[in-house]
């Protein structure tokens, strides 16, 4: 009777362990195929990553091409508007020239002073000099923690938005 038992038991382990290697393969494939599809997640995300930062990049330079669009419309305005001798003055006593001299004048005192092209958004709070968000945060992400102006050292708590 015992041998018996024991033979039923060995049938039972036997039975048990194929069992046990089965979900030994399974788990393995299944691991397998978490591991692709972490490394498929990795790879969109970072695709989507450089796709958003090339978007961004288009439109930084569309903004300056029509920026420069603009400037060229103003110039050839004011070129056939003194070629065909239309000034009036009673409407302004300031020239055309004028005019566009004090629009660059303050476009300069509002945009970026490194890019020229995005308005000031944040200040560096230790030598108080003010710039666009895109061109500190390159900065930082270069790890040129210097201001371009001055080359004074600042930190990420040194860096506040402001408004104008």
């Amino acid at each position: 009777q015992l041998r018996e038992e024991c033979i039923s038991l060995r049938n039972d382990k036997e039975l048990i362990d194929g069992l046990l290697a089965q979900s030994k393969e399974k788990a393995a494939s299944i691991t397998n195929d978490l591991d692709a599809a972490r490394t498929r997640c990795d790879d969109l995300v970072s695709e989507s990553n450089k796709k958003e930062e090339d978007s961004k990049k288009m439109m930084e330079r569309l903004a300056v091409v029509q920026k420069e669009a603009k400037q060229s419309a103003i110039k050839a305005a004011s070129a056939t508007g003194t070629a065909t001798g239309n000034t009036d003055s009673s409407a302004s006593s300031f020239t055309m020239e004028q005019m566009t001299t004090q629009v660059k004048y303050l476009s300069g005192r509002i945009n970026c002073p490194v890019c020229n092209v995005r308005e000031k958004k944040c200040i560096l709070l230790r030598c108080r000099h003010m710039f666009c968000q895109n061109c500190v945060d390159v900065n930082i992400k270069n790890r040129s923690r210097k201001c371009p102006a001055c080359a004074t050292r600042f930190d990420m708590k040194d860096v506040a938005e402001i408004w104008l």
